[in-house]
């Protein structure tokens, strides 16, 4: 593993890009609004990058892995003495306690800038908080969860932090929920202040583009109460929020030289953070006549049998092992994984005049769900198999207290922790 010695004198920077490790060995450095002494170690993680900037004549040890290197920036490449100047402006003309929303499209540097907020405070002596509300690129929780953090001490990775809080979401892609990621982010917001924060800061993710975009992060705003919104990287977007919410806006520029991650590198990280909770998973039953159930229009509706029953198995198949009723429709269960077909279902539906949804049994296995706790957070879980006649469910997951309710995703998790692609999922 390749070892570097840099000498900085004051004012120097580098950027180093991961995954490596180093150590302040003397004088004093800054990374991400962070202030490091003598003795101090810092991480780069993999598909990240960080600008060290000396504060005086400093010495540093970087331990190099696999694809990592070492770049003097080019004058005026990396905006990270900027970035320390509008934070620190920031939080000394917002009266405290403070929240604020930072949004951007992807690969700006939001993440980054978020993370040197909270480091500002805690130099200036505030206690800041992190609400993480990118259910596709989460660091702070797992994928398809918004989290909150309070942050004790120099933070560089929203990855490095433990949730304080989480709830579930159950979907990677923001669109679909958006409504249900503001009223979790404003929850987290109000906890985090009830615990103590002084400087709330909200992490989005980078959709950004379509008007559909700019009502949701506006409405994501106006619900959690942001005091300042920060917008990195598009001069147009900030116009449009400044016009919006005038006075409360400010721009930051983005690296010029940011790393880049592909779909796949975004797979691979959602992967990885979705082992980070489940790697120690156990599996347990849980009793389904005991819980609250959210979005499974099985086992949510009101069970049917005798005539209707029968009369479905003899006209759409005989695997068909129970009907749930709910307003306007029909929930049914289908113990085969062969498709129904379509002309029946459009016949079946024309005759009893309702909507009918039809799930399989075996459908169930691998979708992620949230256990939800006495707490109110709610804890990562992936189904093991569904026993329909015990009325049980069967979960691994690493959470072992009380079950007051289940929340169905819509996402499905194969072998290693992988994403199993496929359309939207029905049960």
């Amino acid at each position: 593993m390749p070892k570097a010695r840099l000498s900085m004198e004051d004012g120097e920077e580098i950027r180093i890009s991961g995954p490596a490790s180093g150590r302040v060995v003397e004088g004093r450095a800054t990374i991400l609004g962070a202030e490091l002494g003598p003795g101090e170690d810092f991480r780069v993680g993999r598909l990240r990058s960080y600008t060290i900037r000396a504060l005086k004549h400093s010495t540093i040890e970087v331990m190099l892995e696999d694809e990592a290197r070492i770049e003097k920036p080019s004058p005026g490449e990396e905006p990270l003495e900027d970035w320390v100047e509008i934070a620190d402006s920031l939080i000394s003309s917002c009266e405290l306690p403070c929240t604020v929303t930072v949004i951007g499209p992807v690969e700006a540097g939001k993440t980054s800038f978020t993370a040197l907020l909270a480091n500002r405070a805690l130099a200036r002596g505030i206690s800041p908080a992190i609400v993480d509300s990118d259910v596709g690129q989460a660091d702070i929780g797992p994928p398809a969860f918004v989290s909150m953090a309070l942050v004790t001490q120099w933070v560089l990775w929203l990855r490095d932090l433990r949730p304080d809080a989480s709830r579930f979401i159950g979907s990677i892609e923001p669109a679909p929920v958006a409504g249900r990621i503001i009223s979790q982010v404003a929850d987290l917001v109000g906890q985090a202040l009830r615990m103590g924060a002084g400087l709330v800061a909200i992490d989005t993710d980078g959709w950004v583009q379509g008007w559909s975009s700019l009502e949701y992060k506006a409405d994501l705003i106006r619900a959690s109460r942001a005091d300042r919104i920060v917008v990195l990287g598009d001069p147009l977007l900030y116009r449009v929020y400044d016009r919006i919410f005038p006075g409360r806006v400010v721009y930051a520029r983005s690296p010029t030289r940011a790393v880049t991650r592909s779909a796949q590198d975004r797979r691979k990280l959602r992967r990885d953070n979705y082992e980070r909770f489940l790697s120690e998973a156990k599996v347990r039953d849980i009793d389904l006549s005991r819980v609250s159930v959210v979005g499974s229009c099985l086992l949510a509706t009101v069970p049917q049998n005798g005539d209707l029953l029968d009369s479905l198995r003899r006209e759409v198949t005989d695997r068909i092992v129970m009907v749930g009723r709910y307003p306007g429709g029909y929930c049914v269960a289908v113990d085969s994984e062969e498709p129904v077909d379509q002309n029946t279902l459009r016949s079946l539906q024309k005759r009893l005049d309702r909507e009918v949804l039809v799930v399989h049994t075996g459908g169930f296995r691998g979708v992620l769900v949230g256990l939800t706790g006495p707490d109110g957070n709610d804890y990562p879980g992936v189904v093991e198999a569904l026993d329909l006649e015990g009325w049980k469910l069967r979960v691994r997951t690493a959470y072992g207290g009380e079950v007051r309710a289940i929340i169905f995703g819509r996402v499905r998790l194969g072998e290693e922790y992988g994403e199993t692609p496929g359309r939207r999922i029905w049960i």
